[in-house]
Formats: structure tokens, C-alpha cells, sequence
């Protein structure tokens, strides 16, 4: 998968030319020599169809319907997952506040450092709230944007807003993810509002997914699996880990892509996150690969163990008994079950056949499809549900 300080890299560039990029990459690969089994793959670009802004429209009165059931006057996003499911805002901002504000009655406010905001103003322009005529001006965007100098502070023009909506004593969620600066000097700026927690907004929106959602989801799914399937055809006794992971890139690309993952190798499978030892491929060799792809902004996160030859018997002894573990879970995951019940179906199963100080981490073809909420943490009890078609967004 794509690292952050890779995606930081090529997110700031202009967008035509980091649509550009993938297509120079794929044309560099081109000329070289790949592994037959990547170099037959095609492209799936074409089976993914963006989420649209009526999908992200009904999705903010889904919010705004659970904002009056929660008595919440408005929630705040900043830069994130959830800002992206409400908006189609991609946005990377660091230490600077951008924010978008959504109130239960009229209509959202944006704020933004005054250096981004032509940056800001071309994908708002593309959101729900660009989609509207501006009856005082050329603008094709009537979108309510406030500007903040690096001498000024944008807490304060988020109490404004607040005061203009005539919510400046209101009860407002904050998304949970938002840095404590930002929600620490927002208290201050706005001391007649009362902040409290998104969640039951966010988490009430984003937890059951429509099917248009599980469709990018699984060919996200899709395409990792295939770049995995055509990298384990292509692995050769002396390939050192980086090597895979170079081809793991390719076949994503090829696939039409961005994607990757890490690989570890023998005893480094074992580390939960890895290990930046050299490691070389030998006959005989586990090779464990945790990664995927990113399909409009769904994630696959799949992981997949190898063995290049033939399995040991210890091997497949142990990869049985996880894999019955992530049976037991599968059978235990009905809607109405708390999450963490179906983790302990796993557990209980694993622990019953493991030896006590045996550990094992990555040793079975466990699946997420892109963790259901990309990127956010779940402390709380959820409970499973069953997504059918024709569910709100």
C-alpha cells in the first residue's frame, strides 16, 4: 500500500500531473522486462465508479437527521476519512486548520487558510455544496469559504460561523479523529457552545455501507488478490523482500492501481509490523505479504501467506489452525453480534490448539476489506449489520 510520506509526495503535486504519474510509471515498466504472470495482467480502472455527489448529499441529511435525533446543533470535520465521505474533499493540511462545519438546519461553512483557498474552492466546487448557482456573482460555487491569515486565528472564524447560524450556543460534535489542538482552541474561541463527540453522526452514517460502497469495496479486494496471486507466480529463490514488494507495486499498476504491500520473510513473518532486515528468499521460505489498494477511496487490506516449495509439516499445521480460527469467526459474524464476539470466537478457537508461548501473527489467509472504516480506530462495542440494497447511504 501506498505510505503516507509516498502519498504526501504525490499529493501536493498540480492534478494533471498526478493523473499523469501512473501513466508515466506504467509506461517506464513498459519497457522493461516483467514476470510473465504481472505482465499479463489488465486493467480494472474501468470497473470503478465514483461515488457521486447525490450519494454524498444524501449522506449529509442522513447526518443532519441523526444530528436532531443526538440534539446536536452541528458537527465539525477536519482533514480526514469522514470529511472525504461527506464532501469528496481529499485534503492533507498538517498543522493547519481546514474545516468544514455542517449544521443540522442550512447550510455547511468551510475554513481554510487563506493560502489554500483556491486549492479549498476547487473541490468544494465538485462537493454538495458547490453544486449550487450564486445568484450574486459569476461563481459557479456558492459555497460559504472563510479565509484565515497566518496572522489570525482560524478558531475564530469557526465561532463566527457558528454565531451567523445562530448556533453559537448550540450543542456541536467533533469528529473524533481531530487533533486535540485544534478542538482545545476551538473550546476556547467559542466558549457559549458545548463540544461533545461526532460519532453518533459519523459511525451512524459510515458503519453500514451501501451497496455501491461494497462494490469498491470488494474490487479493491479484486485487485489486490490478483496482484498477490500474480506476484506469488512470479517469486524466485534469491528475491530479497524489497524485490517483492517491487512487483507487488507493478502488478497494482498494471491492474490500474496504486497499491503495495510489506513483505516479510522466514521468522520476520512473525513481527506484527514487520522487520527492515534484508531478507532473501530461499527454497522452502514463508513469505507473508499485508497490503492493498486504494479504489476511490475504499481500502483493500489483505494479507496472504506463502511458502515457495513445499510446506513443512509444522508449516501447515500451524496455517490450519488459524485457518480454522478465521473459520470460527466467519460462522460467529451474524447481524446483531458485537464485533469483539466474533474476535473471541477466533481467540477461543486458537487458544484451545496453540501451545501457551506459541505466537503466531500472519499465518493465515486472513481477509479485511478495507476495515469497514478506513483509518479510524473502533474502541467501542459495534454491532455487526446486514447491509441491504436499497439501504440509506
Amino acid at each position: 500500500m501506498v505510505s503516507r510520506r509516498r502519498f504526501l509526495q504525490t499529493g501536493s503535486l498540480a492534478a494533471g500531473v498526478s493523473v499523469a504519474l501512473p501513466t508515466l510509471a506504467q509506461a517506464a515498466e513498459d519497457t522493461k522486462t516483467l514476470p510473465p504472470a504481472i505482465a499479463a495482467l489488465r486493467t480494472l480502472r474501468g470497473e470503478a465508479k465514483p461515488i457521486t455527489v447525490e450519494e454524498r448529499a444524501a449522506r449529509q441529511e442522513k447526518a443532519r437527521q441523526l444530528m436532531r435525533e443526538n440534539n446536536l446543533s452541528a458537527i465539525l470535520l477536519a482533514q480526514g476519512t469522514s470529511l472525504a465521505y461527506f464532501t469528496g474533499l481529499r485534503w492533507e493540511g498538517g498543522e493547519r486548520l481546514f474545516a468544514m462545519v455542517l449544521p443540522a438546519k442550512g447550510e455547511a461553512f468551510y475554513v481554510s487558510p487563506a493560502f489554500e483557498e483556491g486549492r479549498a474552492r476547487e473541490q468544494i466546487a465538485q462537493s454538495p455544496d458547490g453544486s449550487k448557482p450564486n445568484s450574486s456573482s459569476n461563481s459557479s460555487s456558492s459555497s460559504d469559504v472563510r479565509i484565515w491569515q497566518e496572522d489570525e486565528s482560524p478558531y475564530t472564524r469557526v465561532a463566527q460561523g457558528l454565531a451567523d447560524r445562530g448556533i453559537a450556543t448550540g450543542t456541536i460534535g467533533v469528529e473524533e479523529t481531530m487533533k486535540f489542538l485544534f478542538s482545545d482552541n476551538l473550546r476556547k474561541a467559542a466558549p457559549g457552545a458545548t463540544f461533545t463527540s461526532a460519532t453518533p453522526v459519523t459511525a451512524g452514517c459510515r458503519m453500514i455501507k451501501s451497496t455501491h460502497e461494497i462494490e469498491l469495496m470488494r474490487l479493491a479486494a479484486k485487485v489486490t488478490l490478483a496482484a498477490y496471486q500474480a506476484t506469488y507466480h512470479s517469486l524466485r529463490v534469491g528475491m530479497t523482500q524489497r524485490d517483492v514488494g517491487k512487483l507487488l507495486e507493478a502488478a497494482h499498476r498494471k491492474l490500474g492501481f496504486e497499491g503495495g504491500a510489506d513483505v516479510q520473510v522466514g521468522e520476520y513473518s512473525s513481527f506484527p509490523h514487520g522487520s527492515i532486515t534484508t531478507q532473501v528468499i530461499r527454497h522452502g521460505s514463508i513469505v507473508m505479504i499485508d497490503g492493498g489498494c486504494s479504489v476511490e477511496g475504499y481500502q483493500s487490506d489483505i494479507t496472504r501467506t506463502f511458502v515457495l516449495g513445499k510446506a513443512s509439516d509444522k508449516m501447515k499445521g500451524v496455517f490450519d489452525i488459524v485457518h480454522r480460527a478465521q473459520s470460527a469467526a466467519l460462522a460467529a459474524a451474524k447481524p446483531g453480534v458485537e464485533a469483539g464476539s466474533v474476535d473471541a470466537s477466533a481467540q477461543s478457537h486458537r487458544r484451545r490448539r496453540l501451545r501457551p508461548r506459541l505466537h503466531v501473527l500472519h499465518a493465515s489467509p486472513w481477509t479485511w476489506h478495507g476495515h469497514g472504516w478506513p483509518r479510524v480506530a473502533i474502541s467501542s462495542p459495534r454491532q455487526l449489520y446486514e447491509t441491504r440494497a436499497g439501504d440509506d447511504l
